[in-house]
This record gives structure tokens, sequence and C-alpha cells, in this order.
């Protein structure tokens, strides 16, 4: 049983084999990484919409005074 739970279990204790234990890591991994890059995308956006708030105000300032010298 040693044996068998040296080279063929999960390294954790649990009773998956070892490449079920790391195809499962994988995947945790791969996950993470999404959802890390999900997270710095919405904390991105609030900076994107005042970005956007901004140039529209320029635009529409721009705008006004051509209209003015019209």
């Amino acid at each position: 049983m040693d044996q068998l739970e040296r080279h063929c279990l999960a390294p954790d204790g649990s009773l998956f084999s070892k490449s079920t234990y790391y195809d499962v890591q994988l995947i945790e991994n791969s996950e993470k990484k999404v959802l890390m890059g999900k997270q710095r995308a919405v904390s991105r956006w609030p900076r994107a919409v005042l970005a956007a708030d901004a140039s529209a105000e320029v635009i529409s300032k721009f705008h006004f005074k051509s209209m003015k010298n019209i």
C-alpha cells in the first residue's frame, strides 16, 4: 500500500490518482488566471468610462465653440 500511495495516489492524501490530481491542479490554475484577467478588466472599466466622458466633454465644447462661430 505504501508503494501504491507513493507512486500512484495524489500527494495530498486524497484517493485520486496522481494524473487526475495534476489535471485538476492545471484546471484550477487556468481558472485562476482567467478570473484574475476578468478582475483586471473590471478594475479598468471605471477609468475607461471616465476617459470616455472626458473626451465627450471636450468634443461637445469644441462643437459648441464652432457653432458660435457660424
